[in-house]
């Protein structure tokens, strides 16, 4: 019973306030029972005791926040950059794929300049994703493909662009053998191989008895006897630069080659250009005839080689 009445005395005592003011005011002064004071501190705890546990999850769900919007943010620059490295990948490969056609475009000019077929299988450069693809796997650059793909971000810029020295590099090749090319035509077009009649070889190069005569003599070109009037070509291309009557020659033309190139065609009975005149090879230039010192109708055919007669034969056999 003792102890019954010690605890509701206890409970019946009550826990006083007072709030001080700092003037001369009145004290405010309060009483609680001391249950309810009690009750009112345990509540205030637990409700600090909540508010740290709200704002620790809350602190850390905002941190978790913010690292997935730094980390989006992230993705998105970097999906920008894959964005922009594969625009000029691109660009990168239409240039390439230009250089390739104007490499396509010369090498289709040298194959037409030597009377090769351009739309041979064997002739025509491959496509463009062909080259890279054997580029990105060539043997010779093992060490460089295991270095860095040619298609990714950190290695297509550096291969593209060796690719695009190797084309450029070969298209100068390409120009220089164009231009090889063109004056290799040019001196075969030039170069006097062609028979400038179809007729029959009467009298050949070198020493032999004068037809005039029974002295041995030096003949410095071919005779090739035909019937009169019928044609007579150029056996290659150039200037004339003697177009006339010339004692023993008879009518005669003379045309320089270049190279060091002359040729002669003399007893003509008509003669068809002037001097001056831009021949070109096969051109008809005059007619068979007997006129100078001949004794029936064909044309005495000359080459010199600055200046010293040569074979005529010897060229147009090569």
């Amino acid at each position: 019973m003792k102890k019954l009445k010690h605890f509701q005395n206890r409970t019946k005592s009550n826990l006083t306030f007072m709030i001080l003011p700092n003037s001369s005011e009145k004290i405010i002064k309060f009483s609680l029972p001391n249950l309810l004071s009690k009750v009112i501190i345990l509540s205030l705890f637990f409700v600090i005791l909540s508010s740290i546990i709200f704002s620790s999850g809350y602190f850390g769900i905002r941190h978790k926040l913010i690292a997935a919007n730094n980390q989006i943010a992230e993705l998105k620059l970097e999906n920008e950059s894959q964005k922009y490295e594969i625009a000029e990948l691109k660009n990168y490969s239409i240039k390439v794929d230009e250089k390739l056609a104007d490499l396509n475009k010369i090498q289709n000019q040298v194959l037409n300049m030597v009377g090769l077929d351009t739309n041979n299988e064997d002739t025509s450069l491959p496509e463009i994703t062909d080259i890279l693809f054997a580029y990105s796997y060539s043997p010779n650059i093992v060490s460089r493909s295991a270095q860095s793909n040619i298609f990714s971000s950190q290695g297509y810029e550096e291969e593209i662009n060796f690719l695009t020295q190797l084309i450029d590099r070969e298209k100068e090749n390409m120009e220089k053998l164009i231009l090889n090319v063109e004056q290799q035509l040019e001196y075969l077009d030039a170069l006097p191989n062609l028979m400038p009649n179809p007729g029959r070889i009467s009298s050949p190069f070198g020493y032999r008895i004068s037809p005039t005569g029974r002295n041995r003599e030096f003949h410095n070109g071919i005779d090739i006897s035909n019937k009169l009037g019928t044609d007579i070509i150029a056996a290659g291309s150039g200037i004339v630069t003697y177009s006339g009557y010339n004692g023993a020659y008879g009518k005669v033309v003379m045309i320089s080659h270049g190279y060091g190139y002359t040729s002669i065609y003399a007893h003509n009975q008509e003669i068809l250009v002037s001097v001056g005149d831009q021949i070109e090879k096969g051109q008809v230039i005059a007619k068979v005839g007997s006129t100078g010192r001949s004794t029936g109708p064909h044309v005495h055919f000359e080459v010199r080689l600055n200046n010293e007669p040569i074979n005529p034969l010897d060229l147009i056999e090569n």
